[in-house]
């Protein structure tokens, strides 16, 4: 993969992402609104828990680097966790997000 198609990759999986935490958040709506009027009918929590499991499986196996599949982690020394806006892969290198403004190394 060249650079270029690499951070286009990972533009696509971000967009994923987003589809997929607005999915979690509907669903964490929705079951706080059913707790209290009970509008829907019973089998509708296991569906509920079900799209919210897989939007989270969606975002752990999703944000990875497209070019070696590491999460993309700080390379600074005393820091830890997944960047939210990496400019590059601290594995392969690879730009992942160099042209945004929040980006992070």
């Amino acid at each position: 993969m060249t650079d270029s198609e690499t951070s286009l990759a990972f533009k696509a999986r971000r967009r994923l992402i987003r589809l997929a935490l607005v999915m979690l958040f509907v669903c964490f709506v929705l079951e706080i609104r059913d707790d209290a009027t009970r509008i829907f009918p019973k089998g509708y929590e296991f569906f509920n828990f079900a799209v919210a499991y897989v939007s989270a499986l969606l975002v752990i196996y999703t944000y990875r680097c497209p070019r070696c599949g590491d999460p993309p982690k700080s390379s600074q020394a005393g820091t830890s966790g997944v960047l939210l806006f990496p400019r590059k892969c601290s594995k392969c290198g690879a730009p992942l997000m160099s042209d945004h403004k929040w980006a992070q190394d």
